[in-house]
């Protein structure tokens, strides 16, 4: 639920609202000057009225705009909800990347999604990660097992052409579980739109996820690209 006419400020009392927009199907305009929209079962999107009052020979005209959103939160905000990054079969030559990724302390709003900001997770700040980041996310690959030789591979942030692109990203991966995480490497907080570590596969691989840790300061869009080399470099 939500009043509009709480909203626009100084407007006269006992108006009346009508919806203005080209969707058929739309949340009913308030049915007195005060009344609530109801906007459960409604998609996302614009949604455009007008409160009209009328005193005498004069009528005056306000307009209201709606924009229903999604909501969600940083899920990845912690290991224990790390985003899983499909990748090609990483024993193979091959390319894989995960575009369009935000990472924040404030909320994001855009057209159709709106994103709860992230935090610093609780797990140990690699040492090199000077300045430490305000916040930080997750996200793993499935590593193949049972490998018969070992396997280069690399790991690379970059910013996104997408929006406002990431411009101080810091980076560490890590092996184990959530619970008892293994360090691996990790590349100091720059102020570089491109961050790279390399990982090699080991001959016999047990470690069921490469687990990937961004941090940044100021935030910003970005893109994981996961590389393979089809052997050892």
């Amino acid at each position: 639920m939500i009043t509009p006419f709480d909203e626009i400020g100084n407007a006269t009392i006992s108006g009346t609202w009508a919806f203005t927009g080209s969707p058929i199907i739309y949340p009913t305009p308030p049915f007195y000057y005060n009344a609530p929209i109801n906007l459960s079962s409604f998609k996302t999107g614009r949604y455009n009225y007008i409160y009209t009052v009328t005193n005498g020979t004069c009528t005056s005209v306000v307009s209201y705009t709606l924009n229903l959103k999604n909501s969600k939160s940083s899920t990845n905000n912690e290991c224990t909800g790390a985003t899983t990054i499909n990748v090609h079969n990483l024993t193979t030559v091959g390319t894989s990347t995960l575009t369009n990724q935000y990472i924040s302390d404030e909320d994001l709003c855009t057209t159709d999604l709106a994103v709860t900001g992230a935090t610093l997770s609780a797990t140990t700040v690699p040492t090199n990660w000077v300045p430490t980041p305000t916040v930080d996310l997750w996200y793993k690959i499935l590593l193949p097992q049972g490998t018969t030789s070992a396997f280069s591979m690399a790991i690379t942030v970059n910013s996104s052409s997408y929006g406002d692109g990431l411009q101080d990203g810091t980076l560490a991966i890590y092996t184990g579980t959530c619970g008892s995480l293994v360090a691996v490497d990790s590349v100091p907080t720059t102020q570089s739109d491109l961050v790279t570590i390399p990982y090699e596969i080991a001959n016999g691989n047990t470690d069921p996820y490469l687990y990937i840790r961004i941090g940044s300061i100021y935030g910003g869009y970005f893109d994981v690209e996961v590389k393979s080399y089809g052997g050892v470099l």
